[in-house]
């Protein structure tokens, strides 16, 4: 256990609602927890139960956290409390601590409104979705047997991986050959709110030299497909109860999404053309349940215009950019500033904006991210820094 969560911070951070016997909190009609739950609900004594303490003192949590496959080995940091206040507001205090508590950590005796465990995943977890593997992108090869005569199937990818398997196939490795920006907005099932109605998502579609299938590369929260069952709104299996892409999703990457964290995805599509693709918005373009998208826009189109670009170059472009700042916020770092940056960059043109008014004044192309060895840089705080040793 101490090997695959070794000593030190900067790992994910998770909070676990601890239930007494007694709790109907996220409990279905058979008595159990509902599992893969965004409230993480597991029973108190499940939970201690299954802590674990290590020769230096860290208390791990050695189960499956509320059914999640990737919460696992997680770093027991702390226990909170939400105590009724006869005057005043509930109080929040905390009643455990790794760094200064001397006894075993337990359930508080008395009843309380809510108790709380905050749990780390191991320092890697800061770089990659696994130990072995640096790098939040994850790319979808749900094309592979699409004409190749390798016969492989689909096949997930994710960080340093991509590389070895974009060059999997014995055929030359795809050359992108043109580049599109679009932006739209989500369809619901509710009517839309003032602020759904200026939220876009922009993305990029690659075309490739063979003609076969096209890309979209987007960036968004991380673990936001594996999050939620991997559903997908590129692909018409989106609402099966085990789509392709979450079938072929590695255990480890099935976790609650993270609001504040970004990763950027690649997904190949059916689709062989940009009228093809245009095509699968328009089937899936209105108001309502069963819809996907609303007032979809193509900005910008041109040649990749880039020497190398290769779909390992492209791989590569992409680990530079996500590992050199991990951060999703709603008004700098997101998908339109992304989708921005990357066209730019892949087709060689200045003058490039997000595609919202509102997001305009706040936007700096940051097209340099793409060029530059992320593993030369330091990056301690999700923040752009100078290269390791200057």
């Amino acid at each position: 256990a101490a090997l695959r969560h070794p000593a030190g911070g900067g790992g994910l951070v998770w909070h676990a609602q601890l239930l007494e016997p007694n709790s109907t909190i996220e409990v279905g009609a058979d008595g159990s927890i509902k599992p893969r739950r965004a409230l993480l609900p597991v029973r108190a004594s499940d939970f201690f139960a299954s802590l674990v303490r290590l020769a230096d003192g860290r208390w791990l949590f050695s189960g499956v956290l509320n059914g999640w496959p990737g919460l696992t080995l997680l770093e027991l940091r702390s226990i909170t409390v939400l105590s009724k206040s006869l005057m005043g507001p509930d109080k929040i205090h905390r009643v455990w601590k790794a760094e200064s508590s001397t006894e075993p950590p337990s359930m508080p005796d008395t009843p309380q409104l809510s108790v709380r465990a905050t749990l780390r995943s191991a320092p890697w977890s800061a770089e990659g979705y696994s130990q072995e593997v640096r790098g939040n992108v994850w790319w979808f090869f749900a094309q592979r047997d699409a004409g190749v005569k390798s016969g492989l199937g689909p096949i997930f990818a994710h960080g340093e991986d991509i590389i070895e398997q974009s060059a999997a196939s014995p055929e030359p490795p795809a050359q992108a050959v043109r580049v599109h920006l679009f932006s739209h907005r989500y369809a619901r099932a509710k009517k839309e709110t003032a602020k759904d109605r200026l939220t876009y998502h922009s993305a990029v579609l690659i075309e490739w030299n063979h003609s076969r299938f096209t890309t979209v590369v987007e960036l968004a929260t991380l673990n936001g497909v594996g999050g939620r069952n991997g559903k997908s709104n590129w692909y018409h299996d989106k609402m099966e109860a085990q789509p392709a892409l979450y079938r072929h999703m590695p255990p480890h990457m099935i976790v609650p999404f993270k609001g504040e964290f970004a990763e950027i995805r690649c997904s190949d599509v059916p689709s062989t053309s940009l009228d093809e693709f245009k095509q699968y918005i328009a089937k899936y373009t209105g108001s309502g349940s069963g819809f996907r998208f609303i007032d979809p826009h193509f900005t910008h189109s041109g040649p990749v215009r880039l020497s190398h670009r290769s779909q390992p170059d492209i791989a590569r472009y992409l680990l530079n950019y996500m590992g050199r700042d991990r951060r999703y916020t709603e008004k700098v770092r997101n998908c339109q500033a992304f989708a921005a940056d990357f066209f730019a960059f892949t087709a060689g043109k200045k003058g490039i904006e997000v595609y919202s008014n509102i997001l305009k004044p706040l936007y700096t192309p940051r097209t340099h991210l793409f060029l530059y060895d992320y593993s030369m840089y330091t990056n301690p705080d999700g923040v752009e820094v100078e290269p390791a040793g200057d």
